[in-house]
């Protein structure tokens, strides 16, 4: 049996709670073991309480828009801190809620790469493509209303990095 990093609880007539309180991809949870785990939930509403620093990109766009395509109601509670892609499948649900002291971090796709010039060119462009990607889903979000500190700018691809906590005013 695989060791979770996460965990799912399902009461009868009750939102099922499920835990994403790791890292987002092979060294946590993936999303082929998120959507497996979540399918026989289709008619369940979810309570998805994330902690997570974020992680793998793409098993991160996968879990947002599985999240996004469900039927029954998902609330996401930031229990801790929502960074990174973690963010961006906080915003599948239909609902985020931010305990008073937790973050929602979101910053620029980046990685690294090795090789000749032109394949530090791919790289980058695969990363613009990544944020501009990951752009579209935070300004098309209706949930989350983010008023960035330091004057930051919404736009992924104009700051490295914004953290918004529930606290901001």
């Amino acid at each position: 049996m695989t060791e979770r990093w996460y965990n799912i609880q399902n009461k009868a007539g009750k939102p099922a709670d499920v835990y994403i309180f790791d890292e987002i991809g092979t060294c946590g949870i993936t999303a082929q073991e998120f959507i497996t785990d979540i399918k026989d939930l289709k008619d369940t509403p979810i309570n998805l309480r994330i902690n997570s620093l974020g992680g793998d990109v793409f098993d991160g766009m996968a879990m947002y828009n599985v999240i996004k395509r469900r039927e029954a109601k998902t609330t996401v509670y930031i229990e801790g801190i929502a960074a990174s892609i973690a963010t961006i499948i906080a915003l599948g649900a239909d609902e985020v809620v931010m305990a008073e002291n937790s973050l929602f971090m979101i910053h620029n796709a980046w990685g690294g790469t090795m090789g000749e010039s032109k394949d530090m060119r791919k790289t980058a462009d695969t990363l613009d493509k990544i944020t501009s990607e990951l752009t579209a889903t935070l300004i098309e979000s209706e949930i989350v209303s983010i008023k960035p500190i330091s004057n930051a700018s919404l736009a992924f691809n104009q700051v490295s990095s914004s953290i918004i906590s529930a606290r901001a005013s």
